[in-house]
């Protein structure tokens, strides 16, 4: 009897995306499987996900929305299946991927990590983040997350589940989850199985996204790795500089915008288009940041005695 595999999915205003994703998972050629939805959204998505129902999908709703940690692990909790699936809802895997992680997990393996794609890369953005991964962790050991991540659902209970904060996390809490699971567990990289998802195309979209990553981090250092506030200010001060000298002395960013031309159709042809977005990215980032501490700096005022616990 083959293995029950969870697939745990959390949205939040995902209309645009989920009927993809769930496209791709009830197509999935690994039959024990189960698709949990734990959707907390304001616009159509969970009446997307009704629709899927009768094909297998289970739609969670939450009591009330607190973040993707929380909605993670709620949907672990409701998972029957002894290896779970964490997608965003985003990506939309190949039908044979559950089948061939599971042969992983079949020679051992607690936690698969696969090779991800941007597969919208005829849009500027899109090919700028693809062009960015590829630079980044190309051929890279160390990484503790991916796309299309798995693991043991007796290992992600083992090591706590995500880590559930005051204040949600908005993005950090993944590769965090991973490192705990290194510390103990045997790791499988199999970059043969790509999964694409899409990145955001508009200049909105992309903002919003790369400013929330920047926002993370105050939550994140300063829950997760107890670093005080005022060290986060001067974080953020010293990010802000290198982010200004990068943009405003052009040779840095041109620098590191014709490595990424190498691993992008076009090579130096994109070379305009990617200053362009670097430099909206360091904006997001930075204005990111600065969101970050003053959600901390207004935690803090009514939570004082915080910081001393933190700064321990």
């Amino acid at each position: 009897m083959r293995p029950l595999v969870s697939i745990i999915v959390p949205t939040y205003n995902e209309a645009d995306d989920i009927r993809r994703t769930l496209d791709a998972l009830v197509s999935q050629t690994y039959a024990a499987k189960e698709i949990i939805v734990v959707d907390d959204s304001t616009d159509g998505t969970p009446r997307i996900v009704a629709e899927y129902v009768p094909r297998g999908v289970r739609l969670v709703r939450p009591a009330q929305r607190r973040g993707r940690c929380e909605a993670r692990n709620l949907g672990i909790r409701e998972a029957r299946g002894d290896v779970i699936v964490l997608l965003n809802a985003d990506v939309f895997p190949p039908p044979d991927f559950l089948a061939r992680i599971m042969a992983h997990y079949r020679q051992g393996a607690d936690y698969v990590l696969v090779e991800s794609r941007v597969a919208n890369t005829a849009a500027v953005i899109p090919r700028y983040l693809e062009a960015l991964h590829r630079h980044a962790y190309a051929g890279q050991n160390w990484i503790e997350w991916t796309e299309g991540f798995s693991c043991r659902r007796s290992a992600a209970l083992d090591v706590g589940l995500f880590p559930e904060t005051p204040l949600p996390l908005l993005a950090g809490e993944d590769g965090y989850f991973g490192i705990r699971l290194a510390q103990r567990y045997r790791k499988v990289i199999d970059r043969s199985i790509i999964v694409p998802h899409a990145a955001p195309e508009t200049v909105r979209g992309f903002w919003a996204q790369q400013n929330g990553r920047g926002r993370a981090n105050g939550r994140f250092y300063f829950f997760l790795k107890h670093v005080p506030l005022s060290k986060l200010a001067l974080n953020a001060a010293v990010k802000t500089a290198r982010a200004v000298l990068s943009v405003g002395l052009l040779v840095p960013m041109v620098a590191f915008c014709l490595k990424l031309c190498r691993h992008a159709p076009g090579g130096r042809g994109n070379l305009p288009e990617f200053c362009a977005v670097f430099a909206l990215n360091e904006a997001a980032l930075i204005h990111g940041e600065w969101l970050g501490v003053r959600d901390i700096a207004r935690y803090r005022r009514h939570h004082p005695a915080v910081e001393s616990v933190s700064a321990q």
